[in-house]
Formats: structure tokens, C-alpha cells, sequence
């Protein structure tokens, strides 16, 4: 018996000692296997499960069912320069680079609401569920920072562990001691805390201790560049890609392909409903309210697609109390009953004062003591955090998405802009408001989402603003330009079409022209919406800018019904033959074009054939400009035939054309060449031309 107890012993000590040596068997007895078994259990049944609409708590999507692949770019450091490179998979940032033989530290940054913790939690389930791509770490530990008291042995085991668990935190310690190469830690939420409080969670970060271990940190842009010097690469979460976004809507509507199909059409021609639903907290929301209301007036403006969504959460959250309310009777935001509304104007002032203190994390007692009715707290634009911890959750809310934060704010700027216009004495308060959203550059509250819920009081307000900026950007025309995007984006918001006149002051008479504009499908269609409330402008300019194909498209789809327009200049905009392909199309609708200016784009002989292929519908074109792009000879061969479809045109710039070096001697030759085939081609078709009529700027 002695003898037996002894060996006993004996292989106790053995596997111990294998153990800390990091070669335990896995059998389901292992201090290992209890540890993962624990770990697994968590992410699987907790992790992997989103409640993504605060109004239902019955709503439960597994992350596999509605995660879809964000744009990843990992950030490369090259003396004073950062290299950006797309990754085309998360497995991807474990590899090491080229600079660095192991990735031990990774700083994975992102905008709120991007889906860095939903990505974060990707990656637990998937180690849970035995990804291969995950299965050389023994461990994988989340944990959230907001969370954590700043003493890491007691964070991992409060956190992940239970309170009868069968191993001691001091066990589970000197197993991460031993085995460091084997664990990953994912610290999510690093902007949300103060680093003098993380402690030695701190010293993790900075590989101070465990320096052998990988460790994940998730950071929105900027609030980690503390801890950059200390990371071997980073990560940004750009958020979904159109394509993205399409799939996670098959997804949604996996079981009504049609829905699916009518939502995706409606986003392709709403460039605000598409740009916002590149947040993936977003998409989800506007999923579910095409769910409910599927009408393409969601998408005319940013601010009625958050009114339509806070009617849509108070909708709900008096359906789900059972109210005497009817639901059904709101139609506006004056129809929500009084003392809900006073309690979002209540939030919508802390909202205001949280983005001017870059706050977005907030005490849930204390949003209850300031909002007399609770289910201001609870319609669904604020998401209450208990965090992982199972021994002492923290009770914080967060808004969605910034977004959300910007209309609440620009709720309560209104309301108060309109009782400065009628009561004098609170002007001076909202005019110290307004001049911090200035200098805090919140533009998106201050210029579009308070101007579309200013109803009847936009016009003094767009009026103060014309005289108040005119006056500051008088000597400046990069101030001026910026004034008159400022004012057509209020103008689009608002829908008072009828006040664009008051803006032709800062512009030339008769012409709009941007330059370096930052193109955005959003404000390519406010500027749109102004352009077909005036009859005042020939001549649209846009230069030195990059417009991408879906504001090309935005701009080819109303460019029929802007009648006045006579000249189009897109100088050096580097579209590309795609992007121009869709603008191309509309203008088979615009007879009334004279002059069109495409010089010095990335434009091949395919985009010179879309071109060609509009020529018909162009029959007052007189003036083309399409130098400096990258057709061929052959292209401008294949121009020749086609200018006769075009009886008005009187001057043509053509460049030269793309060529290699050793054809650059013939490049004089082929520009002499082409003159004297437009001559005799313009001849032949009964047009006496003269070099002085059709002016050809050749390469010569």
C-alpha cells in the first residue's frame, strides 16, 4: 500500500513538472483541458451570441450567422511614411513581417461601432470551435478593459472563470508563466479606460511582463498612439466594403431573398443610407427597419433616415410596454408623447457635451437620474454594458455608433435654436454651443443634422450663417469653397430647396467650381440636390479631386435633369475606366451639353469606347478635352471614324498618346498623322474644315 502511494506521488510530481514544461497530454483531466473546456464553454454559449436590437431581447443572432468580413489594413512603418496594405484574411496578422520574425504585440484600431469587439469576439469563438488557424494557442483570454481593476491575476480569473472553479488563480498563472508562446490575450477597449489605472495590465501591453505571449489590443484611432511605439504591427478596421455590405444583407434576409434584393437596389442609389451602413451596427439597424417599413424615403437625407429610425425604436418600445399609447399614431418626432421627448432632449444635451469632451462611455445612474423617463435609456439608441465580468459587472452605456450620439445632440441644438429665435435671452447660450461644435469641428451636428430638425427656423439660421461666414471667408476662396459646401449640405438636410439662390453669391455667376473637394457620394448628391434647385449654372467644375465610381454615378443620374447645365469639368478626378463607364451612360440624356473636360485622368481606350459610345446623344458638344489619360495610339484611331457623329465640335485636346519609350519618336509623327485624318475624314463628310475651326492641341 505504502508502495503504491508512493508511484502515486511519483506520477503526480512527473506530470506536474510536464506540465509546467508545456507538454501536458490533453486528456480531459488536464489542468489544460479543464482550463479550455471553462474558456470554451464561455465564448461559445456567451460570446457567440449578439443581441443586436436593444428592443428585443428575444433576438439573437449567432456571430456566424451574421458576421461578415470587414476591410482590414495593416499599417507598415517606413521612416516618416506608413504603408498601407489590405489583408485578405484576420489569420493574416498573426504572420510575421518582413521586418519583424514573430508578431507579439498587435494594435488593432478602428472607429466606434466598426465591429473591432465583434471582430474581437470572431476570434475567441473561433478558437473555441477549433479553428486550425488559432490551434497553436493552448489559451485565448478576452477580456475587456473597461472591466479590469488593474491586478491581471485576479482580472482573468474574476472575468473568465467561475468562483467555484477546480483551479486556483495562482495555478492558472504560473501556467501562462510556462507556456507564453502558447497564450494569446485579447485586450478589447484600450480607448475606453485611463492607462494609469490598467497597472500591470499595462505592463502586458508594453511586454513588460509575458513578453512572450501575443497580445491583441482593439483602440479607436489616435487613443492608442501611446502604446504604438511598443507594437509590432497595426491593424485598422476599416469597416465593410460595399461588397460587404450586400452580403451581410443576403445574410440578414437569408429567408426572403427578395427583401434582401429590394434593400441592396435602394442603398446602391442612397449614397447616405450606403455610407453610414458601412458601420456594421448600422447596417444592422437599417436591415431592420427596411424590415419593417421597406420605402426608399428612409434614404432621402441622413437626418430623415434617424428620424425614421427613432420613430421606429419608440414604435417598439411602446409596443413592448403594453401601453394605452398607440404606436401606430406617430408619424414625426413632435408626435412622441411629451415626457419621452424631454427625456431624449435631456439626453440629446449630454450627448452634446460628451462629443465636445470626446466622451462616449457613460454612467447608466446617472443617465437615470438626468432623464425622467426611462425608456429614453432603453428604445434602443444606447447599448447597457455588463461586460464579461461574473462576479461584479459594471453598469455603463454607449451609443451604437457615433452617429447616434450626433442626431441626439443635434436634437436638443434645435430645440434650443429655435427657442433663441423667439426668446432672446437664450441666445447667448446657444451661441456658446455653437461656437464650441465649431471649434470642436462637429460638423455633422452642427451642419447636418441640426439643419434637417430645424423645420420653419432653418431659414434664419441658413441666413445667419450666409452673413456671419460670408464675412469671414471674403479674402479666402479655399474658406469660400469650404462655406459653400457647408451650405449645400444644410441645404440638402433641410429640404428648402427654395433658399438655394441666396448661395450664388460665393461662387462665380454662373458656375460652381470645387477643387480638392473630398468627393464623397453624400456630398456629391447634396451638391446635386443644389445644382436642380437653381437654373443659375452653366458650368460645373470639379478638379484636383478623387471621385470614385459611386459618385460618379451619383452625379450621371441627375445629370439629365440639370437643364442648365452646359459645360462639365472633371479635371484630374483620377477616374478610372469603371468609374466612368457609369457616368458615361447618362449621357445619352443630356443633349444640352456643350463642352466636356476629362483631361488628365487614369482613362484607357475603354474608357475612351464608353465615351464614343455617347457621341450620338451629343449633338451640341462642341468642345472635348481628353489629354493627359492613358489612351493608346490605336484609341485615337479608333476617336477618328467616330467624330463625325458630332457635327458641333470645334475644338479637340487630345495629348499624346500612351506610348513606351521607343515608340516615343513616333509620337510627333502620329499627332501630324491625326490631324490629316480628322481633316479628310470632316471633308468626306461634307464638313469644309479648317485647322482654325477644329483646333486639334496635338503632342508636338
Amino acid at each position: 500500500m505504502g508502495c503504491n502511494f508512493f508511484l502515486v506521488a511519483f506520477d503526480w510530481i512527473n506530470n506536474s513538472v510536464h506540465w509546467f514544461a508545456g507538454n501536458v497530454k490533453e486528456d480531459h483531466s488536464s489542468p489544460l483541458s479543464v482550463m479550455q473546456e471553462t474558456l470554451f464553454d464561455l465564448y461559445k454559449d456567451v460570446i457567440g451570441w449578439l443581441q443586436p436590437l436593444a428592443w428585443n431581447k428575444s433576438f439573437h443572432i449567432h456571430i456566424k450567422h451574421i458576421y461578415t468580413n470587414l476591410q482590414m489594413i495593416t499599417q507598415t512603418q517606413h521612416g516618416r511614411s506608413t504603408k498601407k496594405e489590405p489583408l485578405e484574411s484576420y489569420f493574416e496578422i498573426f504572420q510575421p513581417h518582413s521586418h519583424s520574425s514573430k508578431q507579439r504585440r498587435i494594435l488593432i484600431e478602428g472607429q466606434a461601432g466598426v465591429g473591432k469587439t465583434t471582430f474581437a469576439s470572431l476570434m475567441v469563438y473561433d478558437w473555441a470551435c477549433g479553428n486550425p488557424n488559432l490551434q497553436h494557442f493552448e489559451l485565448v483570454f478576452f477580456i475587456e478593459l473597461k472591466q479590469v481593476k488593474g491586478n491581471l491575476k485576479s482580472d482573468i480569473f474574476e472575468l473568465l472563470f467561475p468562483r467555484d472553479f477546480s483551479l486556483s488563480v495562482d495555478y492558472i498563472f504560473q501556467y501562462i508563466i510556462s507556456n507564453q508562446e502558447k497564450v494569446l490575450f485579447i485586450l478589447d477597449g484600450y480607448d475606453e479606460v485611463n492607462p494609469s489605472q490598467l497597472q500591470d495590465v499595462e505592463d502586458l501591453i508594453l511586454g513588460k511582463i509575458f513578453r512572450n505571449a501575443t497580445v491583441i489590443v482593439t483602440s479607436r484611432p489616435g487613443k492608442g498612439s501611446r502604446v504604438h511605439w511598443f507594437m509590432d504591427s497595426r491593424i485598422e478596421i476599416t469597416g465593410f466594403t460595399n461588397k460587404n455590405i450586400h452580403e451581410f444583407v443576403l445574410k440578414y434576409f437569408q429567408d426572403d431573398v427578395a427583401m434582401a434584393e429590394s434593400l441592396i437596389a435602394q442603398l446602391e442609389m442612397h449614397p447616405v443610407a450606403e455610407n453610414i451602413a458601412r458601420i456594421p451596427l448600422t447596417a444592422m439597424l437599417i436591415c431592420a427597419m427596411w424590415e419593417e417599413m421597406p420605402q426608399a424615403d428612409l434614404f432621402s437625407s441622413m437626418t430623415s433616415l434617424f428620424i425614421e429610425l427613432t420613430l421606429l425604436l419608440v414604435k417598439r418600445y411602446y409596443a413592448r410596454q403594453s401601453a394605452s399609447f398607440d404606436p401606430g399614431s406617430l408619424s414625426s418626432l413632435e408626435d412622441i408623447p411629451d415626457d419621452l421627448f424631454q427625456s431624449l432632449l435631456s439626453l440629446g444635451e449630454i450627448s452634446l457635451n460628451g462629443l465636445l469632451n470626446d466622451q462616449l462611455l457613460f454612467d447608466a445612474p446617472e443617465l437615470e437620474r438626468k432623464c425622467v423617463n426611462k425608456g429614453a435609456l432603453d428604445i434602443g439608441f444606447l447599448s447597457k454594458e455588463l461586460g464579461t465580468s461574473r462576479l461584479k459587472p459594471m453598469q455603463k452605456c454607449r451609443f451604437s455608433h457615433r452617429s447616434y450620439q450626433e442626431f441626439l445632440a443635434a436634437l436638443w441644438l434645435s430645440h434650443k435654436i429655435k427657442e433663441a429665435f423667439t426668446d432672446r435671452s437664450a441666445f447667448d447660450h446657444v451661441s456658446v454651443y455653437i461656437m464650441n461644435c465649431l471649434s470642436s469641428e462637429l460638423s455633422t451636428v452642427l451642419f447636418l443634422f441640426t439643419p434637417g430638425l430645424l423645420g420653419d427656423a432653418f431659414q434664419p439660421f441658413f441666413e445667419l450663417l450666409l452673413q456671419e461666414g460670408a464675412a469671414e471667408v471674403e479674402e479666402d476662396e479655399s474658406l469660400r469653397q469650404s462655406l459653400f459646401e457647408v451650405c449645400i449640405l444644410s441645404l440638402y438636410e433641410s429640404h428648402q430647396g427654395h433658399l438655394a439662390y441666396k448661395i450664388g453669391s460665393l461662387m462665380p455667376p454662373g458656375v460652381v467650381a470645387l477643387y480638392h473637394l473630398n468627393a464623397t457620394p453624400y456630398k456629391v448628391r447634396a451638391l446635386v440636390y443644389f445644382l436642380l434647385k437653381t437654373s443659375s449654372v452653366a458650368s460645373l467644375v470639379i478638379e484636383h479631386s478623387q471621385v470614385g465610381k459611386q459618385a460618379l454615378q451619383v452625379l450621371g443620374r441627375f445629370l439629365p435633369e440639370m437643364v442648365s447645365i452646359q459645360e462639365v469639368h472633371l479635371q484630374s478626378n483620377m477616374i478610372t475606366d469603371e468609374g466612368f463607364s457609369a457616368f458615361s451612360k447618362s449621357l445619352s440624356s443630356v443633349p444640352h451639353l456643350e463642352r466636356l473636360v476629362l483631361s488628365h485622368n487614369l482613362l484607357t481606350d475603354h474608357g475612351l469606347e464608353s465615351l464614343i459610345s455617347a457621341f450620338k446623344d451629343l449633338p451640341n458638344l462642341s468642345q472635348l478635352d481628353l489629354q493627359g489619360n492613358k489612351i493608346s495610339e490605336a484609341g485615337f484611331g479608333m476617336l477618328v471614324p467616330a467624330l463625325s457623329i458630332l457635327p458641333k465640335l470645334e475644338k479637340l485636346q487630345l495629348g499624346s498618346p500612351a506610348i513606351s519609350e521607343t515608340e516615343e519618336g513616333q509620337a510627333g509623327r502620329f499627332a501630324h498623322m491625326l490631324f490629316v485624318q480628322l481633316y479628310v475624314y470632316k471633308c468626306l463628310s461634307g464638313h469644309n474644315t479648317r485647322r482654325e475651326a477644329l483646333r486639334i492641341h496635338d503632342c508636338t
